[in-house]
C-alpha cells in the first residue's frame, strides 16, 4: 500500500491522544485538506474515529485533566494505547520539551512562563499537561511538569536547555531520517526464492574481478565494482536486481559525500530488496560504523548537556549512543552507569557499564569510585571497599607525580635566579 507523502504525514500526527481538530492544528495544512486526506485514510482502513460522550456526574472522573468530550483519532497500530499507556505514549511524553509540555513558545517571557506553568500544574482542560495526565497519571505528568518550570524559570538554566535543544534538534533529524529507512526497508516484500542466473562473462569483464564476495568486506573494498558485481552474482535479472543496483551506487556516491545515513538507508533498502547477499550485508554494516563513529561526537555533546540538566534517563539513552560509534570509550561507558544511577534504574545495566569502564582505562580513579557507587547501590559493600582502595590508590598516585612536578618548576626557577 502506497500513501502520498502528505497522507503519510498527518498519518504520522495520529496518536491516539490529540482530539480530531487539534491534529488539523498540528498538520499546519489548511483544514479543508487534512479533512480531506482523514476521510481518505478511514477509508483506507488505517485510522478509526473514536467519540468520547460526556461523563456524568454520577461516576466522576479519577484524573482531574481528562477530557469530558471529543472525537479521538487513532491508527489501528495504537487502540490499544487508549485503553492503557505503551511505551510508545511513554517516549512521547519523555520527547516532549519543556516549552511543549507548560503550552510556550521558545521566546516566551517570564509571566508567560508562570502562567503556563500554573494551567500545567492545574491540569487545566485543554492542555497537553490535562490530556497527558488523564493517559499517565496525574503525579507523573506533575513531577515533570515541575522539572520543566525550575529549568525555565532560572535565566542560566534555560540559556543551557536551549543549547541542549540545538543538539537534540540535530540528532533527532538524523534519528528520524534512519527510522524511516528502517520503516521503508521493513516494507518490502521478501524477494522469490529462485537461483541466479548465471553473469555472463562479458559482464564478469567489464566488472573486472573475481565475483565471489566475503561475507565482511573491509573498508577499502567498498567500491561500486566490486559490490555490482557481487549483486549481479546473488540476485536474478530484473526489476529487484536493477533497483537494488541502483541503491548500491547512490550509497556509494553518499558515502563519498560522508552523508553516512543516507549511504546507510540506502544500502538496508537494497539489502531488503535483495536479501542474503554477503557483500551488501558487509558493505551495510561497514557503512552503520562508519555512522556511528561520524555521530558521536553530536551524541556525547548532547549526553554531556542533558547531565548539566540532571535529564539522567535521556542522558543514559545518549551515552549508549556513542558507544556505538566508540565502543571503548570509557567517559561513555561511565556516563550510561551515572546516568542510571542518578535515575536510580536498571542497575544491573549500570553495573555491566561500570566494569566496561574500568576495563577501558583501568588507570581513571574516576571510573573505579563509579563501579564503587554502583556496588553500593546493588548491595555488594565489599566489592564496592576493593574498587575505593584502587581509587584512593590511583589518586594517591596522581598527587605524588604532581608533588613531584611541583618540586622540578621550583628547582628550575632557583636556578633561573
Amino acid at each position: 500500500m502506497s500513501l502520498d507523502p502528505r497522507d503519510a504525514f498527518v498519518l504520522s500526527r495520529i496518536d491516539g491522544v490529540m482530539l480530531a481538530h487539534e491534529i488539523v492544528d498540528a498538520c499546519g495544512l489548511d483544514a479543508w485538506t487534512v479533512t480531506e486526506i482523514l476521510n481518505r485514510l478511514t477509508a483506507m482502513g488505517l485510522i478509526d474515529w473514536h467519540q468520547d460522550g460526556p461523563s456524568s456526574s454520577a461516576e466522576p472522573s479519577e484524573e482531574p485533566g481528562r477530557r469530558r468530550s471529543g472525537t479521538r483519532l487513532s491508527t489501528k497500530r495504537n487502540l490499544a494505547s487508549l485503553r492503557a499507556p505503551e511505551a510508545q505514549l511513554l517516549e512521547r511524553f519523555e520527547g516532549l520539551t519543556h516549552y511543549q509540555l507548560l503550552g510556550l513558545y521558545a521566546d516566551c517571557g517570564h509571566d508567560e512562563i508562570e502562567g503556563g506553568h500554573l494551567r500545567a500544574r492545574e491540569l487545566e482542560e485543554g492542555t497537553l499537561a490535562a490530556r497527558m495526565a488523564a493517559r499517565l497519571g496525574t503525579r507523573r505528568v506533575r513531577e515533570r511538569v515541575a522539572a520543566a518550570y525550575q529549568v525555565l524559570r532560572s535565566p542560566e538554566r534555560r540559556q543551557k536547555y536551549d543549547e541542549y535543544l540545538l543538539f537534540r534538534q540535530e540528532t533527532r533529524a538524523i534519528e528520524d531520517a534512519l527510522s524511516e529507512g528502517m520503516k521503508r526497508a521493513s516494507l518490502v516484500p521478501p524477494p522469490a526464492r529462485t537461483s541466479a542466473v548465471a553473469v555472463p562473462q562479458s559482464e564478469r569483464g567489464l566488472m573486472g574481478e573475481n565475483l565471489t564476495a566475503p561475507r565482511h568486506l573491509p573498508g577499502e573494498r567498498l567500491a561500486e565494482y566490486y559490490l555490482i558485481a557481487a549483486l549481479r552474482e546473488h540476485a536474478p535479472q530484473g526489476a529487484r536486481r536493477a533497483r537494488a543496483e541502483g541503491l548500491v551506487r547512490s550509497a556509494i556516491v553518499e558515502r563519498k559525500a560522508e552523508n553516512f545515513v543516507g549511504a546507510t538507508n540506502a544500502l538496508r533498502l537494497a539489502n531488503s530488496i535483495v536479501s542474503q547477499c554477503g557483500a551488501l550485508e558487509g558493505a551495510l554494516a561497514t557503512v552503520s560504523l562508519e555512522m556511528n563513529k561520524s555521530l558521536a561526537p553530536t551524541f556525547r555533546s548532547q549526553a554531556e548537556y542533558e547531565e548539566n540538566l540532571g535529564m539522567w534517563e535521556a542522558a543514559a539513552k545518549t551515552w549508549e549512543k556513542v558507544l556505538l560509534g566508540e565502543p571503548d570509550d570509557a567517559r561513555a561507558a561511565r556516563g550510561v552507569a551515572e546516568a542510571l544511577l542518578a535515575s536510580g534504574t536498571q542497575l544491573q545495566r549500570a553495573q555491566r557499564r561500570a566494569e566496561e569502564a574500568v576495563a577501558n582505562a583501568p588507570d581513571d580513579a574516576e571510573c573505579h569510585r563509579t563501579l564503587a557507587r554502583v556496588y553500593i547501590a546493588t548491595g555488594t559493600p565489599q566489592s564496592a571497599e576493593r574498587s575505593l582502595q584502587v581509587a584512593e590508590q590511583l589518586q594517591g598516585e596522581q598527587n605524588e607525580q604532581q608533588g613531584l612536578l611541583q618540586r622540578v618548576v621550583e628547582r628550575w626557577r632557583k636556578k633561573k635566579s
